[in-house]
């Protein structure tokens, strides 16, 4: 590229992008890495199609196979998983695709 390299933190913000992204594929409605951990959250709509979904169905599935990364919460009528050992957007991601190749597949 005639401007050289591309800077790490347009690298990291074309990353948050990716992960919202892959995020909406999975059914996440809201994600935010703090502190170490990343929480997510499910739709909000309980009477979505969604929780009948193949895809909700994998991602229980792949949190029951996987104690020791996620722990699933329900709050004020809200679905929500929280991993606690996140501590940048690239493992963020990693995770997630993690979630996405065991949906996929």
């Amino acid at each position: 590229d005639r401007f050289g390299a591309i800077p790490e933190p347009t690298r990291e913000l074309m990353n948050v992008v990716r992960m919202r992204w892959m995020a909406g594929q999975l059914g996440f409605e809201k994600i935010i890495l703090k502190n170490g951990k990343m929480l997510i959250w499910f739709v909000s709509n309980q009477m979505s199609p969604y929780f009948q979904s193949p895809v909700f169905e994998k991602v229980i599935r792949f949190v029951q196979k996987n104690p020791f990364l996620f722990q699933m919460k329900e709050a004020r009528d809200k679905l929500t998983m929280i991993s606690e050992s996140v501590n940048s957007i690239s493992e963020a991601m990693k995770t997630l695709k993690k979630i996405q190749s065991f949906v996929i597949s």
